[in-house]
């Protein structure tokens, strides 16, 4: 009976019997109780995946709750229809519902099929529950609802569900090449490699705010990952990671909410000994919304979150060593060398108002971290 059945029916119906049996345990109903017994004999090719559900069922209570969950997250995830999948690509996202679709829409076009979409949704009211419920609905992803705790607690949830080998990361506010798992995964080829970053490209070049986080962000990344800097900085709008490794370091860290988390576990793996890979042509077109107000208010985030970063670090004994005066002021060059003289102008004078931020953000955090940065 079970030499022709697929792998999905096998650990479906291991499920199935964990749940039926749960249910009169817990219930004291008089049906007879299915064992695992019965499955009997399966093809070698199921027999892996069989396994694997096995090995699952023996971490589960006998209570009807957990094998709910389970059941539910096998209907609505399709967790093993998507075993040994190569990429799951987590997009955290919040209130962009029109951004959040060209998103998807550059991740349908990827070249590159072996993958899964997790959108995780920090407590949109803007429409996009019922959106992305739509989708998944039409199995076009992978959708979980999440209070609003933060970019660090959205990605660790995703994480969570995620069943490819390597775990990609881009924003609701971002176009991804159709090359871009591809490219992924191709640097990835390098056995030692267990995270890559790239670079941002501004999606619209009339927003001065948009281009100016965007130029200081690329900076920093040429000069912090040259070099073999005690510092690696990705963003978390494009970067990758072998899955295993971010497990090995525990994933993002909830604590921090909307800044330098991506900062954080990148160190981390860092310190770990795991070999982090920087590709200057993986960009990613950025299409932040941003005004002057809002961009501000980022840089000053950034100083509160790089307070709390260098503060964990400082008590762990691996404080990582400050960025030196001379990046900074390369930093103010960098527009004169790259844009024409009037745009340049801006985008310095911009330059000066984040450090600026920062350095408030960052002071504001000292005088009262025992009760804001533990918030940041």
């Amino acid at each position: 009976m079970w030499s022709t059945t697929t792998p999905r029916q096998i650990t479906s119906t291991v499920f199935a019997i964990c749940l039926a049996n749960c249910h009169q345990y817990t219930t004291k109903r008089p049906h007879k109780a299915i064992t695992v017994t019965e499955i009997g004999k399966v093809s070698p090719t199921s027999s892996r995946v069989l396994t694997q559900a096995l090995n699952r069922l023996k971490k589960i209570d006998l209570d009807v709750k957990k094998a709910l969950t389970i059941y539910f997250q096998i209907r609505k995830f399709g967790c093993f229809d998507r075993m040994g999948m190569t990429f799951s690509v987590i997009v955290p996202t919040y209130n962009r519902l029109n951004l959040l679709k060209n998103t998807l829409e550059s991740l349908y076009r990827q070249d590159y099929a072996d993958f899964e979409i997790i959108v995780v949704n920090d407590g949109s009211t803007d429409g996009t529950d019922e959106f992305l419920a739509s989708l998944a609905m039409q199995n076009k992803i992978s959708y979980l609802k999440h209070p609003n705790q933060g970019l660090a607690a959205t990605r660790t949830a995703g994480l969570g569900v995620a069943a490819g080998e390597y775990i990609a990361f881009t924003d609701d506010d971002c176009v991804v090449p159709v090359t871009w798992l591809r490219t992924l995964k191709e640097a990835f080829q390098q056995e030692t490699v267990a995270g890559i970053g790239g670079a941002t490209h501004t999606g619209d070049r009339k927003n001065p705010s948009a281009e100016a986080n965007d130029m200081i962000n690329n900076f920093f990344k040429r000069k912090l990952n040259t070099g073999g800097s005690r510092c690696p900085y990705f963003t978390g709008n494009n970067m990758a990671f072998k899955k295993s490794s971010l497990l090995r370091v525990g994933g993002p860290d909830a604590r921090f909410r909307m800044d330098a988390e991506d900062r954080d576990l990148v160190f981390r793996l860092h310190l770990a000994g795991e070999q982090l890979l920087y590709l200057d042509n993986l960009i990613v077109d950025h299409y932040n919304d941003v005004n002057l107000w809002g961009f501000i208010r980022h840089q000053y985030d950034q100083g509160k979150g790089s307070y709390l970063f260098y503060s964990i670090h400082s008590r762990s004994g691996t404080k990582p060593a400050p960025i030196p005066a001379k990046v900074y002021m390369g930093l103010l060059l960098y527009p004169f060398l790259t844009r024409p003289i009037n745009r340049a102008f801006v985008l310095c004078s911009l330059a000066i108002i984040a450090q600026a931020a920062v350095s408030v953000g960052f002071m504001s955090a000292w005088l009262f971290h025992g009760r804001d940065s533990a918030r940041v």
